[in-house]
């Protein structure tokens, strides 16, 4: 299980990683989310934590539920 940094710092390289996978700028990622650039930026750079209402599009986006998975193990 993780503790809530090491939850946040794997919610953000896994938000960099698949935005890579997809080949996708900030900008079209940031589209895809529903959110600006600078929010996602912030995401990816641990600035700032998604909440809740972005939860679940983010787990559409990533493939899978980092959310559920961390409750499941806290």
């Amino acid at each position: 299980s993780y503790s809530v940094l090491e939850f946040r710092r794997v919610l953000f390289r896994s938000l960099r990683r698949r935005r890579a996978e997809l080949r996708l700028g900030q900008s079209q990622a940031s589209y895809s989310l529903g959110v600006s650039t600078v929010t996602l930026s912030r995401w990816e750079c641990d600035k700032v934590y998604p909440i809740a209402p972005y939860h679940p599009r983010i787990a559409e986006y990533l493939g899978y539920d980092p959310f559920k998975e961390r409750s499941k193990s806290a």
